[in-house]
């Protein structure tokens, strides 16, 4: 599983700051309290989970994807959908035929 030191870190605080514990914040996103103890540690979560952490904690969820490694500072600004469009396709896993269509498309 990818690393995500930064996501983690975050997590962490944020927790120590609302006085939650992992399994509250699992709780609080429907998940089960040994894969938010594993991100709370750093492994990385999908977008989707992301998303579900945005919600939970209120917080800004391309600033969480952009803490993940999702997405990097300079798509920020780009509109949520083409974002959220390329943190997908960094996910994939393309084969060799297809990684220079998938290059082209992240710039």
């Amino acid at each position: 599983m990818a690393r995500s030191e930064a996501l983690g870190e975050w997590l962490r605080a944020e927790l120590r700051r609302r006085g939650w514990s992992s399994d509250a914040l699992a709780r609080k996103m429907g998940r089960s309290s040994g894969a938010t103890y594993r991100w709370v540690q750093g492994d990385r979560p999908q977008p989707e989970t992301i998303r579900l952490f945005a919600e939970a904690l209120d917080a800004d969820y391309r600033a969480l994807m952009v803490l993940a490694g999702h997405l990097d500072e300079a798509t920020v600004d780009d509109p949520p959908a083409l974002a959220n469009l390329v943190a997908l396709l960094r996910l994939a896993r393309p084969n060799a035929e297809q990684e220079p269509y998938v290059r082209a498309i992240l710039g």
